[in-house]
């Protein structure tokens, strides 16, 4: 912080001879960082967020990877593609139903236990 402070407005190349890591946290950078709590509470819907977008990337390549039109707007409409051309992927229906679950949580719906 200290240093952060003394170059805040400097233009000039500098390097700092020391420091020292400390535990605590400054009052005004906690108030700007969530608490641990918090991140649990978030941590797992970037999960599943990555996820989607992993599946998404994937379905896309599997339509390109076919000459397929990949423009599709959401995985649903991807997998109709899909469908629509032959190409059948197992167990559709019930990927389609985790698709839902992993779209309530992520939007903050609760899920059921048996969805999850």
């Amino acid at each position: 912080m200290v240093v952060e402070y003394a170059l805040r407005d400097s233009a000039k190349p500098m390097g700092v001879g020391g420091y020292r890591v400390s535990s605590a946290l400054p009052t005004q950078l906690a108030a700007e960082l969530p608490t641990a709590e918090e991140f649990a509470r978030e941590f797992p819907l970037m999960s599943v967020v990555r996820l989607r977008v992993e599946i998404e990337r994937e379905l896309r390549a599997l339509l390109l990877s076919r000459g397929l039109d990949a423009s599709s707007v959401t995985i649903a409409q991807m997998l109709q593609e899909l469908e629509h051309n032959g190409i059948a992927l197992e167990n559709t229906r019930e990927f389609e139903a985790t698709l839902r679950a992993m779209n309530e949580a992520v939007h903050r719906l609760d899920v059921d236990d048996k969805s999850a």
